[in-house]
């Protein structure tokens, strides 16, 4: 039997809008539009699924979104974060064995080796929170995943400050009649960690006490992805506890770099410096990788800026040091450190407040002509502290007549200067036993 129709039917995952023809039963099959169905021929109008699901091929069926966080059983790069972390803090816990070990030598007690001993434990601690990151978010993972890197970099950098702080003060202190001497305590670096790490615990306690951080479910971004992320609840409070690392930091940064040259004996400033800059450097280039990326990369990003700078607090920091422990330890004793002490003190004491001399310019261009003139040459005096000028063949000759006075010069066979090397090292070893 014939069928009169001006429109074929309307298959399901489409529906029926009227058209502009003459007669009004015809009509158009226009497709569902994104997030939405319809589950049966010739349908009026398309039904839009639940904020937790999406749209299948056909459009004719609702499914469930995927869930997106990194997962331990679906993602490599979780098992490439887990084992870095793993390492992490296995370098750390060996370096500190090593510390432990050599707790007696100079190097570990130059520095305060307690302060090291807490810095250590900060940065294993910090590579740890990096398993707070993976896996599915909840309230609770959120809220401490937030938190305990901040404290535990805080904690962290500032043992470094405090460090930086003792090299500057003992220099200062060293003096006579110097202020300073009445801060060299040995609770000043102490109360320098205990005062900047508690300003970061009270941020983070207002934090969770005004809008805790808590699991978020971001639907809207990706479609057919439902986003397992945790939300920062406030991004005040999130961007106070970045901004007290980020000055901890810089005052850190700047006064190392001050006092990087002081002589003081395995003076840390010159790695401080470089561990500051690399710990800056990572927080700038994250800041903008953070803010453009969703979902797992975020995530990714923040696990990496952990990482990294934990691993250059630890590197530049402990691995100079473990390297003159385990492989120059000839390095690591008291006689070779007095005598750099006493080299690097010699090195500092120079003359830096005379800007001119007491000669006119005439003067000094005669001195130059004199200078140049090959037919003399000239000499400061033994006693005395003259400058003489003295024809070439005469200073030979006056200089041979002495070293040929078998009186006072006597021709050695070999140079002595290792074996007198040698006693004097033993000298101040057995002076430094009997203190």
């Amino acid at each position: 039997m014939p069928v009169s129709r001006c429109s074929d039917p309307c298959s399901p995952g489409s529906w029926k809008k009227a058209g502009r023809t003459i007669h009004p039963c015809c009509y158009d099959c226009v497709p569902c539009s994104e997030g939405e169905i319809s589950d049966m021929t010739d349908a009026d109008k398309c039904i839009k699924c639940q904020s937790d699901e999406w749209p299948n091929e056909k459009s004719d069926r609702c499914l469930p979104k995927v869930m997106d966080f990194i997962s331990y059983q679906k993602d490599p790069i979780a098992s490439v974060f887990s084992g870095v972390s793993l390492s992490g803090c296995l370098v750390t816990g060996f370096i500190f064995g090593i510390f432990i070990s050599y707790r007696d030598t100079p190097i570990v007690r130059a520095n305060n080796r307690n302060l090291s001993y807490l810095l250590l434990v900060s940065i294993f601690l910090s590579f740890l929170s990096g398993f707070l990151f993976l896996g599915r978010p909840t309230d609770v993972t959120c809220r401490l995943r937030e938190t305990s890197f901040g404290i535990f970099f805080s904690v962290a950098i500032s043992s470094l400050l405090a460090k930086t702080i003792m090299v500057y003060v003992a220099f200062k202190s060293t003096k006579p009649g110097s202020p300073w001497r009445r801060w060299l305590s040995v609770k000043l670096p102490y109360t320098i960690v205990l005062l900047f790490s508690s300003l970061q615990v009270v941020i983070c306690a207002i934090w969770l006490s005004i809008s805790p951080p808590f699991q978020d479910l971001d639907t809207e971004s990706y479609p057919g992805t439902i986003i397992i992320q945790c939300n920062e609840g406030s991004d005040l409070w999130f961007c106070s506890m970045l901004g007290n690392l980020g000055l901890l930091a810089a005052v850190s940064f700047v006064l190392a770099f001050m006092v990087r040259t002081l002589p003081d004996s395995f003076n840390e400033a010159k790695y401080i410096t470089f561990s500051m800059l690399v710990f800056i450097s990572v927080w700038i280039a994250m800041i903008p990788a953070y803010l453009s990326t969703r979902g797992k990369s975020m995530v990714a990003v923040e696990i990496f800026a952990v990482m990294a700078s934990s691993a250059g607090l630890l590197g530049c920091v402990f691995f100079p040091k473990c390297f003159i422990i385990l492989f120059r330890s000839e390095r690591n004793r008291k006689t070779d450190l007095l005598r750099k002490m006493m080299i690097k003190d010699i090195h500092h004491l120079r003359i830096q407040n005379i800007r001119f001399g007491n000669i006119s310019k005439e003067e000094r261009k005669a001195i130059k002509e004199l200078g140049k003139n090959k037919q003399l040459t000239i000499r400061k005096a033994d006693k005395g502290g003259i400058i003489v000028i003295w024809p070439v063949d005469q200073y030979l000759l006056e200089a041979n007549r002495q070293l040929n006075n078998s009186m006072v010069y006597t021709v050695l066979p070999s140079d002595p200067t290792q074996a007198f090397k040698k006693k004097l090292d033993t000298i101040i070893h057995l002076a430094f036993e009997d203190n």
